[in-house]
């Protein structure tokens, strides 16, 4: 039985979609699905194709790299990625306080986000 995921859509796609469904003769779920699986880009398909690979009983458990899989899979940790804990200095001493703004412009949670910016103003590395 096929796994079934619910997403939700901004109410200008969902008309879209309805529009495209009503042209192609065909239900939702089937066009949305058809739309997405045609304009998959080629790093998307290898991707997926890893995935897929790992997922499978029949495929014996690689330990080589699978191209954008392993970030997919694992972001790395904030507390150990220098490049955002950078950012957060950048943004923080611009006068940036919104922590929430901090954590989408630098794309982590807002909870990870807030914790790192509490434990770099208590270090010292943040004024406060």
């Amino acid at each position: 039985m096929l796994e079934v995921r619910r997403v939700v859509l901004d109410i200008n796609v969902y008309d879209a979609l309805k529009a495209e469904a009503l042209v192609r003769r065909d239900n939702l779920k089937d066009t949305l699905s058809a739309m997405i699986l045609e304009n998959l880009s080629h790093e998307a398909q290898e991707v997926l194709k890893c995935l897929r690979d790992r997922n499978s009983p029949k495929t014996s458990k690689s330990t080589k790299p699978c191209g954008a899989s392993d970030a997919i899979e694992k972001s790395k940790q904030l507390s150990k990625n220098p490049d955002a804990l950078k950012k957060i200095k950048t943004f923080w001493n611009a006068g940036e306080r919104n922590r929430a703004e901090i954590a989408r412009k630098i794309g982590y949670p807002k909870a990870t986000t807030s914790a790192t910016i509490s434990r770099m103003i208590k270090a010292g590395e943040l004024a406060d």
